[in-house]
C-alpha cells in the first residue's frame, strides 16, 4: 500500500511529462516497497514455527505440516509485495495488458510446478509453496523491468534492494537468537507467545538501527511519497 500511494504523483509527472520526477517517484517507491517487504518476508521464514505456535497453538500436526510452506512462503512475500504497485504502475503508466501477459505467465508457471511437484511424495504439500515462490519471482523480474524499461530507470540496486537485504538478514538473525535464547529459559515459565512477540520487536529494533547505520532515510521518503507535489530535489 506504501508503494501505491506513489500513483497520484506518477500520474502527474506522467501527465506533466516529467521524465526526471518520474524516475526519481519509481525509485522512492521501489525503496520503501523493498524497506517494508523484505524485513516483513524475512522474518515469516525464519519465524515460522514460532508464528504458527502463537496463532494456532495446541494444534501440533497441522503446525508441524506447515512450517516449511509457511517458510518458503515467506520468501514469496518479498516478490509478490514488489510486485504489486509494479502492476499499478503498469496501468498508469497506460499498458495495464502487460500486467495481464505477466499474471497469466506466472499463473501458467505456479500450475505446471504444482503438477509436478505436489505428486513427488518427499516435496509434498511443500511442493505448491515452492511454485508459489518461482511463480512470484518471475512475476516480480518481469514486472520491474517492465517499469524499468518503459520509465527509462536504471534502478539503484544498492539502495533498492541490497541495503535492505542487508538489514533484513541482520533483523532476521537477531529476532531467532532473541527467540531461541528465551525459550531456553523457558523454566522462567515464559509463555511462547510473549516470547515470539518480542522476539520479533527486538529484530524490528536491529534491522531499523541498521538502515539508520546504513543512511537509510524511510521517514524522508514515505513523506515523498505522500507528499503532493514532488519536491524539485529529492
Amino acid at each position: 500500500m506504501f508503494g501505491k500511494s506513489i500513483l497520484p504523483s506518477l500520474a502527474e509527472s506522467c501527465a506533466k511529462n516529467d521524465k526526471k520526477a518520474m524516475q526519481s517517484g519509481l525509485t522512492k517507491m521501489l525503496i520503501v516497497t523493498s524497506i517494508i517487504a523484505i524485513p516483513a518476508g524475512m522474518g515469516i521464514a525464519v519465524l515460522s514455527e514460532p508464528i504458527l505456535r502463537f496463532l494456532f497453538g495446541g494444534r501440533e500436526t497441522e503446525i508441524q505440516v506447515c512450517i516449511m510452506p509457511m517458510s518458503i512462503l515467506g520468501i514469496a512475500v518479498i516478490f509478490l509485495a514488489i510486485a504489486t504497485p509494479c502492476f499499478s504502475i503498469l496501468q498508469t503508466l497506460g499498458k495495464p495488458h502487460k500486467a495481464i501477459i505477466i499474471m497469466l505467465a506466472g499463473g501458467i508457471i505456479k500450475l505446471f510446478l504444482n503438477i509436478i511437484l505436489i505428486r513427488q511424495p518427499i516435496i509434498n504439500i511443500s511442493g505448491a509453496a515452492i511454485s508459489t515462490l518461482v511463480s512470484e519471482v518471475f512475476i516480480c523480474v518481469l514486472s520491474v523491468r517492465s517499469v524499468c524499461k518503459m520509465a527509462d530507470l536504471k534502478p539503484k540496486v544498492s539502495e533498492i534492494f541490497v541495503k535492505p537485504t542487508y538489514a533484513a538478514i541482520m533483523c532476521s538473525v537477531t529476532a531467532v537468537l532473541s527467540h531461541e535464547t528465551l525459550t531456553k529459559i523457558a523454566h522462567l515459565q515464559i509463555n511462547h507467545r510473549f516470547v515470539t512477540l518480542f522476539s520479533i520487536g527486538i529484530g524490528s529494533t536491529m534491522y531499523f538501527f541498521c538502515l539508520y547505520l546504513l543512511c537509510e532515510t524511510p521517514k524522508n521518503i514515505v513523506n515523498y511519497i505522500f507528499s503532493k507535489k514532488n519536491p524539485q530535489n529529492p
